[in-house]
């Protein structure tokens, strides 16, 4: 038996002001398609997080729905667990249709968790369905009061399920598993959750193979056969330079498990410029745009000295790059890792415009005058109504609009002054 083993697809994810459900994700669709048809794969494994959000939109419900029909006409098994990017009842909306076309879901945690037996040459194969847990959750379905944390929730409800030892035992589960203080591949987002809901890798000691999701690097955990298989695509900056594909599990017996890496060609990578994370001049950071080939398969990201920021320095880097693939410009101050820009009632209770004084204040060494208050408070009134600062509210918890946000407003008022002079 073949099973291609996938995980946090997030379907949907937008990167600044790419979603990759437009071009990236179906690109992987195909390639990915190809590649297990090329290995005659008999079952599909998605360990969570197949959605982005919780509130999924209708691009993304339609690419993955486009993605299990092809898999069903393939005439391949597909296993389902909710991550906790899920919504796992209107993920598995359906379900009960879609059994009859060999498309299993993972709903709530039960006691008795889903488990589905597939034959093998010598024997058979048991798959058990792992959705997302919380402690809270498996108190409630086992009735114990003494479940405390994340770990002991698996435990625990592993412990109960009727495992046939002499069958193979694959669980797909989407968890934060370690193993003790062995140091594991994150992107700078998962850092935070590094050791929050952990879970060791022993409480699936009973299991022949782990297919896991919620970490987006290709990993193994404690053992070879406990793995994540990472997400398909970097979905951020600092997941550059790492191959994305997905875990082929070739199984012909109890204990003859077979695991290879499999990369896969993805439509755009991932690039900080420039290297050694530091900032560059603008003339550095255009210099070295003009020397790198096939930039169309490359999201950049620059980082650009805040002293660098004159005359049309956005607009200039645009050219360079490309509007569409020049996704984040990061303004540094000399002296600092990171010129963090705020925003409305975000730092102090000041207002955008005298976070934008501030800013400009401590990157010109003077005052901005009457005259380009003004300026600056027509320019915004004029970018909110265009959509392009969407929602004033909301900037202060994305930063991902921030410096784009500024780095436009900044251009804006060199523009108007310039036109006055």
């Amino acid at each position: 038996m073949k099973i291609a083993h996938i995980a946090d697809t997030h379907f949907g994810k937008d990167l600044k002001k790419v979603n990759f459900a437009d071009a990236d994700q179906p690109f992987w669709i195909e390639r990915f398609l190809e590649d297990i048809v090329a290995e005659q794969v008999d079952v599909v494994v998605m360990a969570g997080d197949i959605y982005d959000d919780k509130i999924q939109p209708i691009k993304a419900i339609n690419l993955f729905g486009d993605f299990l029909t092809r898999l069903n006409n393939l005439g391949i098994t597909v296993f389902i667990v909710p991550g906790n990017h899920d919504q796992a009842d209107r993920l598995s909306a359906n379900s009960d249709i879609l059994k009859k076309q060999h498309i299993y879901f993972a709903n709530e945690i039960s006691r008795e968790l889903l488990h589905i037996t597939l034959p093998l040459a010598d024997g058979k194969v048991v798959f058990w369905l792992l959705p997302y847990v919380e402690p809270l959750n498996v108190r409630r379905v086992l009735g114990r009061d003494d479940i405390t944390n994340y770990d002991s929730a698996v435990r625990e409800l592993l412990a109960v399920q009727p495992l046939d030892k002499e069958a193979v035992n694959i669980i797909v589960a989407h968890q934060n598993v370690l193993a003790g203080a062995t140091e594991r591949i994150l992107n700078d987002h998962e850092v935070d959750i590094g050791y929050s809901g952990q879970v060791d890798y022993t409480a699936f000691a009973a299991f022949d193979y782990v297919a896991l999701g919620h970490i987006h690097g290709m990993q193994a955990v404690g053992r070879d056969t406990v793995r994540y298989a990472g997400a398909p695509l970097q979905y951020d900056f600092s997941e550059e330079g790492r191959w994305k594909g997905y875990l082929l599990v070739e199984i012909t017996a109890k204990n003859a498990i077979k695991i290879t890496e499999k990369p896969l060609e993805m439509l755009h990578r991932v690039m900080v410029l420039p290297k050694g994370a530091r900032a560059g001049t603008l003339e550095e950071l255009l210099e070295l745009g003009k020397q790198l080939p096939d930039k169309d398969k490359y999201y950049f990201k620059v980082r650009i000295k805040s002293s660098s920021l004159v005359g049309r320095a956005q607009e200039q880097l645009y050219a360079v790059y490309g509007t569409n693939n020049l996704l984040d410009t990061e303004i540094v101050r000399e002296g600092a890792s990171s010129y963090a820009i705020t925003n409305a009632r975000g730092s102090g209770g000041r207002t955008l415009e005298q976070n934008f004084a501030h800013f400009y204040q401590d990157r010109n060494k003077q005052q901005l005058d009457k005259a380009a208050q003004l300026v600056v408070a027509k320019l915004i009134e004029q970018q909110q109504n265009d959509g392009y600062i969407a929602n004033m509210g909301t900037l202060n918890e994305q930063n991902d609009y921030k410096q784009e946000a500024f780095a436009k407003l900044i251009k804006a008022l060199e523009d108007e002054l310039e036109d006055e002079a």
